[in-house]
């Protein structure tokens, strides 16, 4: 089985469906529930770039009866609102990608002006109820720190929305999986894709991705899928890997700049 292909990821959602049954939730759902649930698991995903990629993915969760979150930036809304719509036609849950702070360049004034507009103008688009960071890594700016100036709950009553998927989750008991830099290696190629979990997790495939998700002991997870790094086209594939072998260079490099900068 070949890593980040869309073969594999159907692969991947019945070993949730499986193991998981009635238990997969979208996180406005999560959010939601008066009572957490004991064994879950909730499908993220952050659309960095592609709409294409992200709507093919969509498909094919609904096609196999799973609603997931889809997370879409500012700047991607613009080129395809019709993508959106399709999206939460399907019955997934449509949330903000939010880079207010790094867009603003830390002013954070206009940051959270910029902020409220773009949460309006997707709620003319779907329903907006929570919300996720995009790691904006090649910005100085954290967008998670925006809400160190303002009160985040009462912007978020004014504009109904029910929680920020990393800040109102308690990760403590929950496998964060990621596919950021292209692999499932929280550690590698990672700058702010993170959270605060007490659960290692350092898979080198995807076999093992399955065994981890397959292990009861593992019972609560949340996987962050970029919909742009997963084809079955062997040329968008390869182009992807570039990519991010690219991108995880220079990620590594800023780490070292940052870290010799404290």
């Amino acid at each position: 089985m070949i890593d980040f292909t869309l073969d594999f990821y159907k692969i991947l959602i019945k070993t949730v469906q499986k193991n998981f049954n009635n238990k997969i939730f979208t996180f406005s759902d999560f959010l939601s529930a008066p009572m957490k649930p004991d064994r879950f698991c909730i499908i993220r995903h952050d659309v960095d770039r592609n709409n294409s990629a992200a709507l093919r993915m969509a498909i094919s969760e609904a096609e196999l009866g799973v609603q997931a979150s889809y997370y879409f930036r500012a700047k991607i809304q613009k080129l395809n609102e019709n993508v959106i719509r399709r999206i939460n036609d399907l019955g997934h849950e449509v949330g903000f990608h939010y880079e207010s702070l790094a867009s603003a360049r830390g002013n954070y004034q206009y940051a959270l002006k910029d902020f409220k507009k773009c949460i309006r103008n997707f709620q003319t688009i779907s329903k907006i109820s929570t919300i996720s960071m995009h790691g904006s890594p090649l910005s100085k700016y954290n967008n998670l720190d925006l809400w160190q100036k303002f009160d985040r709950a009462k912007i978020f009553n004014e504009l109904d929305l029910i929680g920020d998927v990393v800040l109102d989750i308690d990760f403590s008991d929950i496998a964060f999986i990621t596919d950021t830099g292209g692999n499932w290696q929280n550690q590698k190629g990672n700058l702010r894709d993170k959270v605060n979990s007490l659960i290692a997790v350092n898979l080198k495939n995807n076999r093992d991705l399955l065994e981890f998700i397959e292990n009861p002991k593992h019972g609560k997870i949340v996987l962050q899928i970029h919909p742009e790094r997963w084809s079955d086209n062997l040329l968008e594939w390869g182009i992807q890997t570039i990519k991010d072998k690219l991108a995880n260079s220079i990620k590594w490099i800023l780490k070292r700049i940052h870290e010799t900068s404290i």
